[in-house]
């Protein structure tokens, strides 16, 4: 429906596509009770045999009028005048309204928007809505149009009264594309979350390979859009996969494109554009090659790898004069004039700029003027040209202000973190609700058992008293009353045991579930009351996701060790750590990534402790070594095993940070020491200690041999 800024010529091909998808313009010959042959459909429409009825003629006359469209005009325009001829014959306004609406599709395909909207609007004029199911499509025919023509407003509201029309009157089915227009139209207005929502039901609407990859694709640009290119890979990688499905080299080639611009690192971008340069180059798809090779050319100046990137656009510039595409061109001297200025060929540099500056300053493409004008002012500026520098400067920082005044994409942005926000934190209060209802069962469980074990105290007393006035000299009974006591004693101490791990239960949530969703609540709140930069939403989305998937394993983790509390008998059993140690490590590693950690680990012995406990102490002292340790030049978290004095094995977390002073050693365990991390308190190395003594381990932190801080868990049990 629109251009993408991305590059305009990609995302009009999507374009077309989708049009045509949306129209049901490109339809398969084969359908129920027609035949397959162009042929055969000539000689029903020509010379119907007795018995066929008005439908399957009417079917017909519209295959043919679909395969003429993309062949003969002269042929399409008889067969469509004969239909609405034989319409007003028989005052069939259906054959009317049909006709029109295979006329307006066709005016639609040759770029005639004007007359292609008036046929769509005659054609529901026929029929009204008395046929439901052919007025469903021409509802999303016109604000297909409407949103072309980039009257969003209107578009919005005929594609949403074809879909409401559509599940009111059964036998009539949304079309395909309907969906995905509709998408299309809240992304321009950048309403993100409803884009998402129309591309996800686009993709569950029953179309076929090619709408599929359109839907995923599309998806993929709003995450990207959004800074998510996790997410974003993930939609590019299964709208390669319906590309495969749907045997299409172009959309294949292209899919490779978008994965390598997402790509985690730059070996894999490598081979994404390896792939998709080799199938485009063996079956010579050259304009989906032009947008691989500018694209990589970007990607490798983002990197400086600027010998590739000069390879990459030169072989983009050679390919556009083969195949006269003067945009692919224009674009790609520019950025190899931005290489030539970065590495010092400042004429050369110049040289390119003075070729490609009318073309941008014509077309008024404003990101292309920010680095046109950049690499101006900075060739100038190397070439002692101080004025023209200065005046190329301001020049770019206009266009690069103009630019950035996109109040639709940052208020589309803040919109969708908020909704993201709402939703983490619904889920959050859910499983709050969830542990205070388990808290209250556990409570309600305990006085249950205070009141059984008093009865049951009163009735044992009461046995007991009568064997002690009428039988007390019989020792057999006085045996059974010592076993009664001694399980009554088990029974008490069973039940502190249960209050300490509530105790403990209770502690985490009021320590830690609580102090992160403040962090979330303060997020949000710098959210709704400000217009943050770009740059800061990418940074506040990431920093309540990650708290927000903390607090999920801390409820997980909580919900499951109650439960075995209540559910379980004291015999905790052996589990391999390593298992939750990968875990941690998973959930930290875009921290460690950015932070440049070398993570070093070794194998470490099964334990007894909980999974909960064990995952609460890897995450606080892996976050404690990204906090402090993330300033030294080389940072290094090292998880390992020992041997204390008495040769029992001991697990090792070191870091090479600043370390802690002897004088803090002690005091780090005694409660007085916190995270300040910007917002919301982990748990503290204090409930930590407390925790791990109940299993018959404990924790103490030593200096590191070389520098840091050294934390040694030690188990009393070997």
């Amino acid at each position: 429906m629109r251009d993408c800024a991305i590059h305009s010529n990609f995302r009009l091909y999507f374009s077309v596509v989708l049009i045509a998808i949306s129209s049901g313009f490109f339809v398969p010959l084969a359908a129920q009770g027609l035949p397959v042959r162009l042929d055969s459909l000539r000689a029903m429409w020509y010379h119907p045999a007795s018995g066929v009825s008005d439908s399957l003629l009417l079917e017909a006359g519209i295959k043919l009028q679909g395969v003429y469209s993309k062949r003969n005009y002269d042929s399409f325009l008889c067969i469509n005048n004969e239909m609405i001829a034989y319409g007003k014959a028989h005052g069939n306004r259906r054959w009317i309204a049909n006709g029109w609406r295979q006329k307006g599709k066709y005016y639609h395909f040759i770029g005639k928007t004007d007359s292609a909207f008036f046929a769509f609007r005659y054609a529901l004029s026929q029929i009204g809505n008395d046929d439901p199911a052919l007025a469903v499509k021409l509802y999303g025919n016109i604000g297909l149009i409407y949103g072309i023509t980039n009257r969003l407003d209107s578009a919005v509201y005929y594609l949403k009264f074809a879909i409401d029309m559509a599940k009111n009157h059964p036998g009539a089915e949304v079309p395909q594309g309907v969906y995905g227009n509709l998408a299309e139209c809240y992304e321009i207005q950048g309403n993100y979350v409803e884009a998402l929502e129309y591309h996800d039901k686009e993709l569950k609407n029953n179309i076929n390979g090619a709408a599929k990859y359109i839907s995923c694709y599309n998806s993929g640009l709003i995450y990207k859009k959004l800074g998510l290119r996790k997410e974003a890979s993930e939609q590019f990688l299964k709208g390669l996969e319906f590309s495969k499905e749907d045997k299409a080299p172009v959309n294949i080639v292209r899919s490779y494109a978008a994965l390598m611009q997402v790509s985690a690192n730059m070996q894999e971008a490598q081979r994404y554009l390896d792939t998709g340069l080799a199938l485009a180059d063996s079956l010579k798809l050259k304009n989906p090659a032009l947008f691989l090779l500018e694209e990589a050319g970007k990607l490798f100046i983002d990197s400086m790898q600027l010998d590739q990137a000069a390879f990459y656009l030169k072989r983009c510039i050679e390919l556009s004069n083969t195949i006269k595409e003067e945009n692919n061109r224009m674009q790609s001297t520019l950025y190899l004039a931005k290489v030539y200025c970065l590495k010092g060929n400042y004429r050369e540099s110049l040289r390119l700029c003075l070729e490609v500056q009318p073309y941008f300053e014509k077309n008024r493409e404003g990101e292309y003027l920010v680095v046109l004008y950049d690499v101006l002012s900075k060739n100038y500026e190397a070439l002692g040209q101080t004025e023209r520098a200065l005046y190329f400067l301001k020049k770019k920082d206009l266009e690069a202000e103009k630019s950035n005044d996109n109040t639709s994409l940052k208020e589309g942005i803040s919109a969708f973190l908020k909704y993201k926000t709402e939703e983490e934190q619904q889920k959050l209060q859910l499983a709050k609700e969830n542990a205070e209802a388990l808290a209250e069962a556990s409570q309600a469980r305990e006085r249950l058992s205070f009141w059984v074990f008093g009865l049951l105290s009163l009735f044992l007393a009461g046995i007991a008293g009568f064997y002690y006035f009428y039988f007390q000299q019989k020792k057999k009974s006085g045996a059974k009353l010592a076993v009664a006591y001694d399980a009554l004693d088990g029974e008490k101490q069973k039940l502190e045991r249960y209050n300490q791990k509530l105790r403990r239960f209770s502690g985490i949530v009021s320590h830690d579930i609580l102090s992160n969703l403040d962090l979330i609540l303060s997020t949000g709140n710098v959210l709704v009351g400000a217009t943050p930069k770009p740059e800061r939403l990418t940074q506040y989305y990431d920093i309540t996701q990650r708290t927000s998937q903390q607090l999920k394993t801390y409820c997980i983790g909580l919900l499951e060790e109650a439960r075995q509390t209540h559910e379980q008998s004291d015999t905790v059993p052996l589990h391999n750590p390593m298992t939750t140690l990968r875990g941690v490590l998973e959930r930290f590693e875009p921290a460690l990534k950015s932070k440049n950690f070398r993570v070093e680990t070794h194998q470490l012995p099964s334990t007894t402790l909980p999974v909960a406990l064990t995952e609460h102490l890897f995450q606080n002292l892996v976050s404690n070594a990204i906090r402090h340790a993330a300033t030294a030049a080389s940072p290094i978290l090292h998880i390992g095993t020992s041997t204390d004095a008495q040769g029992r094995p001991c697990w090792v977390v070191e870091d090479n940070g600043p370390g802690v002073p002897a004088s803090q050693m002690a005091a780090i365990f005694q409660g007085n020491r916190t995270n300040g991390n910007g917002g919301g308190q982990e748990i503290g190395l204090s409930l930590l200690k407390q925790n791990l003594n109940e299993y018959g381990a404990d924790i103490r932190v030593e200096e590191r041999l070389g520098g840091g801080a050294r934390f040694v868990i030690a188990f009393k049990d070997s």
